[in-house]
């Protein structure tokens, strides 16, 4: 008979959110940068 061990999951920075890490700092920056393309007045590449 095998055992399965199972670590905790990592705390979450924002408690019970569906957002790793990662996906939040994707979102964060992509509002920054649609924010500064609309400020210089061009296209910041999507």
């Amino acid at each position: 008979m095998s055992v399965i061990k199972v670590t905790p999951s990592p705390i979450r920075i924002i408690p019970k959110g569906l957002l790793t890490e990662s996906a939040l700092a994707w979102v964060v920056t992509s509002k920054y940068m649609d924010g500064l393309s609309r400020l210089v007045g061009g296209f910041a590449g999507r």
